[in-house]
């Protein structure tokens, strides 16, 4: 019998400071760090002292982060690995393909996913809690990307040609398939999202104040700029053409539309991901005393930002526009949530639109309405990396016990299979797709990292905490082996609420939780109350 109080809890299910609890089965934390699953697997949740610990009034919060770094560390691939397994794809061939090999540990997207590397899986994932926790993985994946992408250039397979003025692909004879195991990546047709790794590298930075990273960033997006981008910009309208980020090309979210003219509609999420990774990059070239250059592109990022506002905003701000400047009548979660995270919108505004979109026991749905196609992925689906980043927005516009208890509520749910999953089906939170996704753990890390703890790290050198500790989770949470650049923070958060009572550091008191980055370790001690 369990007595804990619900942390969270609906029509579906209940969570439980040591339990999940739904019709179709239950998992239970025993000893403190033993997860039972609802199969009765048992799993050790103790954290490697290489991560940081986390140690809690509530058993079930510390044993999902336990698992949250369970499924980021198999996911990790060293190189000598990853040659295995390419050698097993390229027997026939007799030799890998020169550059096919990465010099350093790269992510799969999941277990077993394949063996693809995928830049948005990683790049999302390092700006929701990787990043610091694995940085140096973070880094040499999305650098060798990178790499990739400069090798395949406009090397496309069949059926993916993009009519597009100016630009001129080079079609290989393959199917899309076989262009993955030639490239171990995709056509860039099924990419035009690209510019995400923006934003993995920027919270690679953040964790480590990697200053070399800064002009990489800025000499990688004026390569890719010019021989990428540029032909998606409409100047008509000002905005960029592509698919709606991480929604797959011809899938059936884009009924009738083949690759090619799928990649030419006009995506809210996708358009308001170049606006946030204009901001950063505005920040990147101030940081090395490029104030010409960081005007740029602030002047890039406003005008994309007023382009949004001026083209959607009188439609609601939904899925996209097409090319005959018709806009669809649906609403999609990452474009929805982008319009606060990335400020696009006054909070005002966006406030109106969460509150507006349509909601469910399991996770919000990733387009909606849906579209009705028989297969559960895009469509029909909730997907708790999307879900999680609406939180997000949801926590910077307030209410933040009530967003981080429905947050757990749902991510939790990975403790039946001791793992968190790639996607659900909407209407019965069945799991489907890829069990140990990496966004999906890394979700998970953002509600301990940015929510609970709210940790903000600046880029000049500051970390800020504005902790939120629910009373369902207990009066205690302690962070441990923090690492910010070279510095190590222990966090403790004593008390309840979401106001900042009384703060030390190093057992010296101190008007606010705020700290510059330098070498050492320091303990931050936050009493909190209602």
């Amino acid at each position: 019998m369990h007595t804990s109080s619900p942390i969270y809890t609906n029509s579906a299910f209940e969570l439980r400071r040591d339990c999940f609890l739904e019709a179709d089965g239950k998992a239970c934390v025993k000893d403190g760090h033993i997860l039972a699953t609802a199969d009765g697997t048992t799993i050790d949740t103790t954290v490697d002292a290489r991560f940081p610990r986390l140690s809690s009034g509530c058993p079930m919060l510390d044993a999902m982060y336990g698992i949250a770094i369970r499924d980021h560390q198999n996911v990790v691939i060293d190189p000598k690995t990853y040659l295995y397994m390419l050698c097993s794809r390229f027997r026939g061939r007799k030799r890998i393909p020169e550059g096919f090999v990465p010099p350093g540990s790269v992510f799969w997207a999941g277990y077993g996913f394949n063996t693809n590397l995928y830049t948005r899986d990683t790049a999302y994932s390092a700006w929701l809690g990787t990043g610091y926790i694995l940085p140096d993985v973070v880094k040499s994946h999305l650098q060798y990307v990178r790499t990739l992408r400069r090798k395949i250039g406009w090397k496309v397979s069949r059926k993916h040609d993009i009519p597009l003025d100016g630009l001129q692909v080079e079609m290989l004879d393959v199917e899309e398939r076989e262009m993955a195991a030639l490239y171990n990546t995709n056509s860039y047709t099924r990419r035009t999202d690209d510019v995400v790794w923006v934003l993995g590298l920027w919270e690679y930075y953040k964790s480590t104040f990697d200053a070399e990273v800064l002009p990489y960033m800025l000499d990688e997006f004026d390569y890719f700029d010019e021989h990428f981008y540029r032909y998606f910009f409409d100047e008509a309208d000002g905005l960029y053409r592509g698919q709606a980020t991480f929604i797959d090309v011809a899938g059936p979210c884009y009924p009738g539309r083949n690759p090619g003219r799928t990649v030419i509609l006009k995506a809210l999420s996708t358009n308001c991901l170049y606006a946030g990774c204009f901001a950063i990059l505005r920040k990147a070239a101030a940081l090395l005393g490029q104030s010409e250059r960081a005007e740029v592109f602030n002047q890039r990022r406003e005008r994309l930002a007023e382009a949004i506002r001026t083209s959607f905003g009188e439609h609601g701000y939904p899925f996209y526009k097409d090319e005959e400047g018709n806009f669809s009548d649906r609403r999609e979660t990452l474009g929805t949530a982008f319009l606060a995270i990335f400020d696009i919108l006054p909070l005002a505004e966006c406030a109106e639109l969460l509150v507006s979109y349509q909601g469910g026991d399991f996770g919000r749905p990733l387009v909606w309405p849906f579209y009705g196609s028989e297969r559960t992925y895009h469509d029909n689906s909730t997907w708790p990396f999307a879900d999680t980043i609406f939180a997000l927005a949801e926590y910077k516009i307030g209410n933040r016990p009530d967003v981080i208890r429905s947050t757990l509520g749902k991510l939790c749910r990975g403790a039946l299979n001791g793992n968190f999953n790639e996607v659900l089906k909407y209407a019965t939170g069945e799991f489907v797709g890829c069990p140990g996704y990496i966004w999906s753990a890394a979700s998970y890390l953002a509600v301990i990292f940015k929510m609970i703890a709210g940790m903000e790290v600046d880029e000049t050198g500051k970390v800020r905490f504005a902790p939120v500790l629910p009373a369902e989770l207990g009066d205690r949470f302690d962070l441990n082996g923090l690492k910010i650049g070279e510095m190590t923070i222990n966090l403790r958060l004593r008390g309840n609420g979401e106001n900042i009572a009384r703060c030390l550091l190093d057992g010296n008191e101190i008007p606010r939780p705020s700290l510059d980055v330098a070498p050492g370790e320091h303990d931050v001690e936050i009493h909190l109350s209602d």
